[in-house]
């Protein structure tokens, strides 16, 4: 999976902490069947048996898709009922058919929603009682207007969804006005809704990446050589005035600040003058807010490193990088690269090495970052709820 293919030497930070993450490659390029934790040997084992005979299914329907109700009497402090759940997300049912690989617009759902199933059974345990109603918006504002209408969602305690931008705008107002606490678990958009105390966003915006790579620079070099380095793209350089602004502000605007903006139409990459780049009296830093070109990413980074000649150098990227097929190992050692990652829990944890035992055992395939969120975001709002905690996000911010 390509979540997986992560190089080791990539450091990501958290766009709400300094913290840095070192993510583990894990090569899973000879996986045959699936593995199984053995709790005699402490170690994960092949087994032959078809995963795809074990995932679960999906129902094809507008109606709750699960309508799973714990009965169990709650014993701990606080609301002293069952909390009522409403999930919203693109699950796609219609699109997945038995023997064929999962619809690929499917899987972020599908893999949330495994963690999310992993917290309820925790929570569960505790003794909370939950009445979860899981619906399939299938990204469609018609289909959403559907769900909205039932009963079950009129009456949640929380709504986790919708994903896609036009859902959950139409969502979170509903939500507002019923006041009900929404969790956008997906979209990093921060014009969905306006004075909305009930409105949770997980996913930080494009402006807090900004802000975050900017902090972790004045955290390591107090007098660097800054460089922006974009396309000539509206959505890129957009994001020079988030740079520039908080650059001047926690520098008091004494360092140099210098904006390269290419035209990838025109062979850009090679006609552009890097040299400003490159001093020999500062540390150079040079941001690149680019996410969605793989190949202009990939060849802008081989004339970075083509051009330095020796001088200390510190690359900034974006999350997607993480992704990036063409990135390689040894040209991002080299180049001191650092991104930003919205998911800001340690993969070494004790914590985290459990969830992912338990998230194989149950479904048979590794956990991914989504599906942590998934359970993070579940066990953290239910139990809120759970203590009669009426305005979750101020809560859920200090947490994070």
């Amino acid at each position: 999976m390509k979540y997986l293919i992560i190089l080791t030497s990539l450091f990501l930070f958290a766009c709400n902490t300094t913290k840095t993450i070192v993510k583990q490659k894990e090569d899973t390029n000879a996986i045959k069947g699936y593995k199984k934790y053995n709790p005699q040997t402490g170690q994960y084992e092949w087994v032959s048996e078809d995963p795809a005979k074990v995932i679960d299914t999906i129902k094809t329907n507008t109606t709750p898709i699960d309508n799973t109700k714990n009965t169990k009497e709650a014993t701990v402090k606080g609301l002293n009922r069952a909390i009522k759940v409403a999930v919203i997300l693109p699950f796609y049912a219609d699109q997945n058919h038995d023997g064929e690989p999962i619809f690929a617009k499917s899987t972020w759902a599908t893999n949330f929603y495994g963690g999310m199933k992993i917290a309820l059974d925790s929570l569960v345990k505790k003794g909370i009682s939950i009445d979860i109603r899981v619906f399939d918006d299938k990204a469609s504002e018609a289909e959403l207007n559907k769900i909205l209408l039932y009963e079950d969602v009129k009456n949640a305690d929380l709504i986790i969804g919708p994903a896609g931008k036009s859902n959950l705008k139409i969502a979170a107002n509903f939500a507002k006005t019923k006041g009900i606490p929404l969790v956008s678990p997906y979209n990093p958009a921060d014009d969905i809704t306006t004075n909305n105390p009930n409105y949770i966003q997980i996913n930080p915006s494009l402006k807090s990446h900004c802000v975050a790579i900017v902090e972790d620079i004045y955290a390591h070099y107090k007098t660097p050589n800054i460089t922006i380095i974009s396309r000539n793209k509206p959505t890129e350089t957009a994001t020079y005035n988030y740079f520039i602004n908080h650059i001047n502000s926690i520098y008091s605007n004494i360092i140099p600040i210098h904006k390269l903006t290419i035209d990838e139409e025109t062979n850009g990459i090679s006609k552009t003058d890097l040299d400003v780049c490159f001093s020999e009296n500062r540390q150079n830093v040079i941001i690149i807010p680019s996410w969605s070109n793989e190949p202009f990413v990939a060849a802008l980074l081989q004339r970075i490193e083509a051009n330095r000649k020796g001088t200390p150098i510190n690359v900034y990227g974006m999350p997607q990088w993480s992704s990036f097929d063409l990135l390689s190992h040894d040209l991002l050692t080299k180049l001191n690269t650092r991104i930003t990652t919205s998911n800001p829990f340690d993969i070494a944890s004790p914590q985290t090495k459990e969830f992912k035992k338990l998230f194989f055992e149950k479904y048979h395939t590794i956990a991914t970052d989504e599906s942590i969120v998934g359970f993070d975001v579940t066990y953290l709002m239910i139990q809120m709820l759970k203590n009669m905690v009426k305005n979750l996000r101020p809560i859920w911010e200090k947490r994070i």
